[in-house]
């Protein structure tokens, strides 16, 4: 079963992902604040794509561009006290 723990785009990333599935991974569980959202979404397409991830679930807290990430999988699960967020994401820019 593969961890999905951390930071998006830190802990979590496409390129651990895919080297966790190519081992014959076909589970996952989740636990995230969020992090990237680019990287959720390179994430949650790779997962819809590949089909390589069979079931997802959703432990403690679930936020941000971890949500994105498991849209990814048709088949998720959640425990009764996993809390999801969901928000407009946010980002600036600066200089001249």
């Amino acid at each position: 079963m593969i961890h999905l723990s951390g930071d998006v785009g830190y802990e979590i990333t496409l390129a651990s992902l895919i080297d966790q599935t190519n081992k014959g991974e076909t589970k996952a569980v989740i636990s995230t604040f969020g992090g990237s959202l680019s990287e959720g979404i390179a994430i949650r397409d790779y997962l819809k794509f590949s089909k390589k991830i069979e079931s997802i679930g959703c432990l403690g807290t679930v936020a941000s561009s971890g949500t994105i990430i498991i849209q990814g999988v048709d088949d998720r699960w959640a425990t009764n006290a996993t809390r999801f967020l969901i928000h407009n994401p946010q980002g600036h820019a600066e200089g001249d």
